[in-house]
């Protein structure tokens, strides 16, 4: 379904960190013992190491996020913890023998459930993209320590001899990209809310959320979409690639380009907000949960 371009979203994303930021590295300087004992991650940017967000960790908490909202709204979501039954196995089997046999891609798309059409699973590729989230400027990146003690879970006080320190993001910004392709419009306008919901607080990022840390607050500088293909006018809908009957009601104007066509706006308002372009979808998974 990546063989012919219908249509990609940029989503240019500030992350302004409001509560200390715990994103830990997989191992720990064991050689400098003035370090803490569990350590932000770091990369090599510019000549020297930088405290950055992995992609992999932003996709990780939307995607568990995605899935508890979905589940909300009655919508079958598969269980990757799950004991896997036999009709699961026969899919597990399905997924090792892509890579030798053909199988119509979309039938594949619409076998999966509506977390894994968007983030992908074994057997198809996501449509959305995170890029790692480096600094806006590494000069303002601020780092602490917070001293931890180990909890007794039977007792419920401190246990003996586990007390460790953990450095953290203090305060700083970073910026990253969020990328979809061939997406449909409910996967644009789901993205739009889970970035809300990281902007209120209803998701974190890192460890110790549940201690209060890993709030940020998310500025959406730009929204560029861009779609291949003729126009039938313009101004003009915003389509989905999947569903004919996938457009927006509202229409835009666009500006051609040497592919297609593209159409910028900033800001949450204009896109999921009171009269937000994406609030009457046509097509979208909890559309079609009976209502009890």
């Amino acid at each position: 379904m990546f063989g012919t371009l219908r249509n990609e979203a940029r989503l240019d994303i500030e992350l302004d960190v409001v509560t200390p930021l715990a994103i830990m590295a997989g191992e720990s300087n064991i050689l400098d013992p003035s370090r803490p004992d569990n350590q932000v991650v770091t990369q090599w940017v510019n000549g020297r190491m930088t405290p950055y967000i992995p992609g992999s960790s932003l996709k990780g908490v939307f995607r568990s996020r995605a899935e508890q909202l979905l589940r909300g709204l009655g919508v079958e979501v598969d269980d990757p913890i799950s004991k896997p039954d036999k009709t699961q196995q026969s899919k597990t089997h399905i997924h090792r023998s892509l890579e030798h046999a053909w199988i119509d891609k979309n039938h594949v798309y619409f076998k999966n459930c509506p977390v894994s059409q968007l983030f992908g699973s074994l057997s198809m590729k996501g449509r959305v993209t995170f890029r790692d989230a480096y600094p806006v400027d590494p000069d303002k990146i601020v780092l602490g320590t917070r001293q931890n003690v180990g909890i007794d879970r039977i007792s419920g006080g401190s246990k003996n001899k586990t007390l460790f320190d953990r450095e953290v993001v203090e305060s700083g910004s970073f910026s990253t990209v969020i990328t979809l392709h061939n997406f449909e419009l409910w996967q644009l306008s789901l993205i739009f809310h889970l970035l809300m919901d990281l902007h209120e607080g209803y998701l974190r990022l890192g460890a110790s959320t549940t201690r209060g840390l890993g709030k940020v607050n998310v500025k959406l500088h730009q929204v560029t979409i861009r779609q291949y293909g003729a126009l039938p006018g313009n101004p003009a809908p915003i389509c989905g690639a999947i569903h004919s009957d996938d457009t927006t009601q509202q229409t835009v104007t666009w500006k051609k380009d040497l592919f297609g066509h593209t159409f910028s706006q900033e800001g949450f308002d204009f896109w999921i907000g009171e009269n937000g372009i994406l609030n009457d979808l046509k097509t979208a998974p909890w559309l079609d949960v009976p209502m009890h």
